[in-house]
């Protein structure tokens, strides 16, 4: 036994080295039964190809990076005549969609986008190296990214607002409720410190406005609850252009005739409350930001608690009265520095005064009732400093990062499509594929009619009228026309 343990310890072969010689070779194995696979299909579509309009020219040989390793192989080209003009087509990538973002298959695709969301395009790209047989670069990781946003997400999103907007698209889920929890978070700009003289006066950060639309809450444990169908909408743009996403995404998803309220909660920044238009939307100033204020504002404890406490009743617009007597005291003890927070404090309240009852108040409800209700029913709201967090600042901000324009919209927009689960039906086509199919069942709106531009009034004379009528009709029109001014003879003209 000693002996056979010497012999086996000599060789120092090690489960890691047998382990790596036998994961490469299956992989070349993925390889060689991948690339018979597309032969055959390529054979069978030969076989069933349309023979008056498409033409077999030659073979031409691409290469698809797939989680097996790079993939060469020959599809055949066809020449396609349609309506008079040609062009070279390939039926095996139409057929099977190769090439989905430049030579990278949609597993692949997607694993880079799920791994860029939450951490570097260099550890991203280290990790795609380590598990699968592809190797790629971290530039090569933010293409990828950057290409898949421009061209799915933003164009789709085009898409979706104009059918949206014009009313051919429209949502089939019945609900009375709708809460959205918004916020924003700064990002640096790229090459910020450089070039200071020409861009004097220019901002050198942006802002992410991020929006969080849910039906309200569900218990995941005990103790512990969750939003209920939460999407998510990101952009770096305009308010405005983020107020027209949350429509749509409320709009397509739900029937708005059903709706009778929708709850925006917010931190008090001038684009949250703008986005609050119409008689169904009430806006709310989140309270973890009311008591943050309060906190770092008001030193004495008294005070403190009594402002803290009166902002959760059904009468908040009583914490002025509370401030002014605690500036009051402030100016009595000439305390001008904490005095000058509880200004800050008021004003921040001021601007917000509106936004101060809690919704649930406002919908007719009394203290009794909301303690008596269901856990789930009517919560508080208040998770979208969590929602951010976990979705984009903690990729946008940490290590210092900084961003370009097109590369930080180009995140945010995977980043929500991720958090809203809609990601896979995006890439798969199936979020394209029921907008088709949702317009082709639509009732056809009807032709409207041409109108024909009428020519200018002619005058006729007895005579004019006359000249082509003869016998019964003649004597008839004769009777009609008998003792008519000439005004009264007038006639459209062609």
């Amino acid at each position: 036994m000693s002996l056979l343990m010497i012999n086996i310890t000599k060789n120092e072969i090690k489960f890691n080295d047998l382990e790596e010689k036998m994961w490469k070779k299956k992989m070349q194995e993925g390889l060689d039964e991948l690339r018979d696979q597309l032969r055959r299909i390529d054979n069978q579509l030969l076989k069933d190809k349309d023979n008056e309009k498409l033409e077999v020219k030659d073979f031409q040989k691409t290469t698809i990076k797939c989680k097996f390793g790079d993939l060469e192989f020959y599809r055949r080209r066809y020449k396609l005549t349609k309506n008079g003009k040609t062009k070279m087509i390939y039926l095996l990538d139409i057929y099977l969609e190769l090439g989905y973002s430049g030579q990278y298959s949609q597993s692949i695709v997607e694993l880079v986008l799920r791994e860029a969301t939450e951490k570097s395009y260099r550890k991203t790209a280290e990790t795609i190296r380590k598990t699968t047989n592809v190797s790629i670069t971290h530039t090569a990781a933010r293409k990828i990214l950057i290409d898949f946003s421009e061209n799915h997400i933003e164009k789709i999103e085009k898409e979706k607002l104009k059918l949206y907007e014009k009313g051919f698209i429209e949502g089939q889920k019945e609900i009375k409720m709708i809460y959205e929890e918004s916020d924003g978070i700064y990002i640096s700009k790229q090459n910020r410190k450089k070039n200071k003289k020409s861009r004097k006066g220019k901002k050198i950060k942006s802002e992410i406005k991020i929006g969080i639309v849910h039906e309200g809450f569900e218990k995941r444990y005990s103790n512990d609850f969750k939003v209920k169908n939460k999407q998510m909408i990101a952009t770096t743009k305009s308010a405005k252009y983020f107020k027209r996403l949350v429509d749509m995404t409320i709009g397509t998803t739900y029937k708005e005739n059903t709706i009778e309220k929708i709850i925006i909660n917010a931190d008090g920044a001038g684009w949250c409350k703008d986005i609050a238009e119409s008689p169904k939307e009430r806006y709310q100033l989140d309270m973890f930001h009311i008591q943050k204020r309060i906190t770092e504002a008001v030193t004495d404890k008294e005070y403190k608690e009594l402002m803290s406490n009166i902002v959760k009743t059904n009468k908040p617009k009583y914490i002025f009265n509370i401030i002014y007597n605690y500036k009051v005291e402030l100016e009595y003890d000439e305390n001008e520095e904490e005095l000058k927070k509880v200004k800050e404090l008021e004003e921040y309240l001021r601007n917000n005064e509106k936004g101060l009852l809690r919704y649930q108040y406002d919908l007719g409800l009394s203290q009794e009732e909301i303690e008596r209700l269901d856990e789930t029913e009517y919560r508080n709201l208040g998770t979208e400093e969590s929602q951010v967090y976990c979705g984009c600042r903690k990729r946008m901000k940490k290590n210092r990062t900084s961003w370009c324009d097109d590369g930080a919209e180009a995140m945010v927009k995977v980043i929500s499509y991720l958090k809203s689960n809609l990601l896979e039906d995006l890439i798969t086509g199936k979020m394209e594929k029921s907008i088709q199919k949702e317009l082709s069942e639509r009732i056809k709106e009807p032709k409207k009619v041409k109108k024909i531009k009428l020519g200018k009034i002619k005058y006729a004379t007895q005579n004019n009228i006359l000249e082509n009528l003869t016998g019964y009709k003649k004597q008839k029109v004769i009777e009609l026309l008998r003792n008519k001014t000439f005004n009264q003879m007038r006639i459209i003209g062609n």
